[in-house]
This record gives C-alpha cells, structure tokens and sequence, in this order.
C-alpha cells in the first residue's frame, strides 16, 4: 500500500483521506447506534404525513416514461454520422443530463396533472400539527417548530444518512470484490471488471469540462431524479399500501436497475438503497434523500477522478 501510494499526487492523497475519514466516522455512527439500541433508546426520527395521493396507474406511468422517454432522446441525438455506438463520449453525458432534466420535468408534471401537487407532498412541510410544539399547562414554547427549522433538521439528517451507509456499501463491495475474484482465479479467467461507461469518458478524455459534465449527472440530475421516482413516487405509494414491505420492495427496484447494464453494483448498492428507504420512510423528505445520494456519488466520483490517470 505505501508503494502504492508513494508517488501520488497531493490530490489523489486528499481523497483517501476523505475516504477512510469517512468509513471512520460511519464505524463511529454505528457504533453509537448499537449503543442507544442496548440502552433502549428508540431509533425513531419520524414525522407525520399525510399518505401520498397518487394511484398505482401513475406509479406505473412514471417507471414508463423514465425507461423509454430518455431512450428516444438519446436515440434522437445520437443519430448522427460517422458515430459508433460502441464510443462513449463527453457528448453521451450531455445527452444524459437532458434526458435526466427531461424526466424529472414530466414526472412533476404528470404527478401535479393527477393532483395538485403540494409541498407537503415532497416532503418540505410536514402536517400543521406537527409545526407548533405541544403546550405545557397551557403556555405556548416560545421557540416553535417552523418550515425552516424542519428541512435544517431534514438536510442533517440526510448528511448523517450518507455518513451511515458508507461503512455497509463499502464492506459489501468488498466482499463482492474478492468473491469475483476468487470465482475468476477458480475458473482460470481474466478479471476485467465492467466499468460504468461515465468512468471510461473519464479515462479517455480526462478533461475539467468532462469532469464538470458527469458531475453535473451524478451529483445534481441522479439523485434529483432517481429519489423522485423511486422515493417519492414508488415508495410513497407502496407505503399506502404495504408500509413493511415499503422500503424493501424499492430498494430491491433501485439496486436492481442499477446492474441492468451488466456491472455488479446491485448488492453494494443495496445498504444505500435501504437507507435511503429508512430515512424517507421516517422523515418522509425529498430534500434529505436527495442530499444523501449527491453526496455519496459525489465522493465516489471524486474517488475515481483521484485514482484516473
């Protein structure tokens, strides 16, 4: 590892840093939870919700229009001569933001078209009972709960989401990690481990304009998208009707399609998956889910940028 390392950048340095620092502080989380957990502390960090008003046919229209709507922009784009198909470029990323803008676009859209959509219904109020604090022998708090002080509480809680799924997907990637090379070695075979194709621009063309592009999709239109359609909308109407199988049902939806494309991201991505569920399914937040994903994909594209050459 000191070998490794012996030549690396002051950048590349950083990064690792960043990384244990934080696999530290997620061992640290855990460890205080188990605490409380042995104590008898409750673990509970929910609010009240009204139950999201949208029906299973919209729930299926959404998954619709973001697995085939993208499709025909980015075929449309793509068409062009003298482009393979097999070549993965700056231009691919862009597309990609557009597509991503695109469906966040019609998903509020459609979502706003079956009924009118609030801010409740994303999480940034919460029921006007739960805005005012409980009185004591009459007399009101006077520090009262407002809109303000709650999505301070949701972005907190979100940062301390990413905190605590980062040992998990980190331990689980290890072990899948050494499983496949262990089945590789077994087999007499090559490992050559399938890249995500933003990685393999990023190898080809490591450019600030290309880093800045891809950060653009994994760090703002992912997570704005992705928690929008599998949070908000899949999950929300499964807690409508199953709030136990909730949270399983759509983390088995997220990390599923994640391996689509053949990468073996499903069972790391899992832990993130679940925690995510957990914290919306407590706080019922849009904008703390989305803070957790930004900022898990930000550190793992900043760990592949540190480790590109």
């Amino acid at each position: 590892m000191v070998f490794l390392f012996a030549e690396a950048s002051p950048f590349k340095w950083l990064a690792v840093a960043l990384m244990v620092g934080t696999l530290f502080c997620s061992f640290t989380f855990w460890v205080q939870i188990f605490i409380r957990w042995c104590c008898g502390h409750s673990l509970r960090i929910g609010v009240s919700r009204l139950p999201v008003p949208w029906s299973g046919l919209v729930v299926y229209l959404s998954f619709f229009v973001t697995f085939f709507a993208p499709t025909f922009i980015l075929l449309a784009a793509a068409a062009e001569p003298g482009t393979s198909p097999k070549t993965f470029t700056v231009l691919d990323v862009q597309r990609s933001c557009a597509a991503g803008i695109t469906q966040a676009w019609v998903l509020l859209m459609m979502l706003h078209v079956h009924y009118p959509l609030q801010a409740m219904d994303l999480g940034w109020r919460r029921l006007a009972h739960r805005l005012q604090p409980p009185t004591t022998d009459g007399v009101e708090n006077p520090a009262p709960l407002t809109v303000s002080t709650l999505t301070r509480t949701d972005l907190l809680i979100g940062f301390l989401g990413f905190i605590a799924c980062w040992m998990p997907v980190f331990a689980v990637n290890q072990v899948v990690a050494l499983s496949r090379a262990l089945i590789l070695k077994w087999n007499g075979m090559t490992d050559v481990e399938p890249k995500h194709p933003f990685f393999t621009i990023l190898e080809n063309d490591p450019q600030w304009s290309t880093i800045a592009w891809i950060a653009l999709s994994v760090v703002v239109v992912a997570p704005l998208v992705e928690e929008l359609l599998y949070r908000v909308v899949l999950q929300g109407y499964l807690e409508t009707r199953n709030p136990h199988l909730a949270v399983m049902v759509s983390s088995l939806v997220f990390a599923g399609v994640h391996s689509l494309d053949g990468r073996p991201d499903a069972l790391p991505l899992f832990p993130l998956a679940l925690t995510l569920g957990f914290i919306y399914q407590q706080r019922h937040s849009y904008p703390a889910v989305v803070l957790l994903h930004a900022l898990f994909n930000g550190l793992n594209l900043l760990l592949a940028v540190s480790m590109s050459k």
